[in-house]
């Protein structure tokens, strides 16, 4: 069953969870491997409402100068949605139970990050979470600003292949993310909201410029006719995938200058 994000945090506690609606805190980002992500679809009568909030929120957390970050990107393919991201070091930081909301840094702004966190809840129509560990022996070292887009792969492996499709991404895939000079690439495993057999693959691109010719991680293979023969080894192992492409919104993000 799916619930709006408010209610999913309401669950360890509301009076938390208002505050945090938005912007759950995640410690030592740079380092953590958890990625939560919150798939929200907004009442089309509210799109401008909500960016607004969002907007509203991002600002009141830099003018506190808030040490946490988050990033919000809205979808370019697919279903009209937006995806709010986080990293965490421990699963201990992820729930609102751990007091994090309470950060002295935001505490003379709670009241308005309160009433933000309630207009944006009622701005959404609903929330989908899916908790992923990325997968650093398949990944990229993140990068130090996020890519204008980003193309999303999530695969649904059958679950007696799933070490051959972790070998091909690592022999072949991670290789050519390399050759293609990008920045940002990362392959996590779904650990809660989705099946642990699926895989999200991340590719930064700096426009759909980037998509000519195949893709970079196609040209990094040696064309097409090399994509194909890779494709011919992993198709076998899915049960499905689907790309789907996503544009940075810097205005609704939050990111403390380093």
């Amino acid at each position: 069953m799916r619930e709006t994000f408010v209610k999913q945090l309401c669950k360890g506690g509301c009076a938390l969870a208002l505050l945090v609606a938005w912007a759950l805190p995640a410690a030592a980002q740079a380092r953590g491997n958890i990625r939560s992500t919150s798939r929200i679809t907004i009442k089309p009568e509210r799109l401008g409402d909500f960016q607004a909030a969002a907007k509203e929120y991002a600002t009141i957390v830099k003018k506190a100068g808030w040490d946490k970050s988050f990033t919000v990107w809205r979808s370019q393919t697919g279903p009209s949605e937006f995806l709010l991201s986080r990293y965490f070091e421990k699963w201990a930081d992820i729930g609102p139970e751990s007091g994090m909301a309470q950060d002295p840094k935001l505490k003379e702004v709670s009241a308005d990050l309160t009433r933000l966190g309630v207009r944006i809840a009622q701005c959404e129509d609903k929330t989908e979470r899916l908790i992923a560990e990325v997968l650093p022996e398949l990944s990229l070292p993140r990068a130090a600003e996020p890519p204008v887009m980003i193309r999303v792969l999530r695969s649904q492996v059958k679950p007696d292949r799933v070490d051959e499709y972790l070998t091909l991404i690592q022999n072949e895939v991670l290789p050519a993310a390399k050759k293609s000079g990008a920045t940002t690439f990362s392959v996590a495993r779904v650990r809660y909201g989705a099946p642990s057999t699926e895989f999200i693959s991340v590719l930064g691109l700096q426009g759909w410029g980037d998509m000519d010719g195949g893709g970079p991680i196609v040209k990094a293979m040696g064309g097409e006719n090399a994509y194909r023969a890779f494709l011919r080894k992993i198709t076998p192992l899915l049960v499905e995938s689907q790309y789907d492409v996503y544009r940075f919104q810097p205005d609704l993000s939050y990111r403390p200058p380093r």
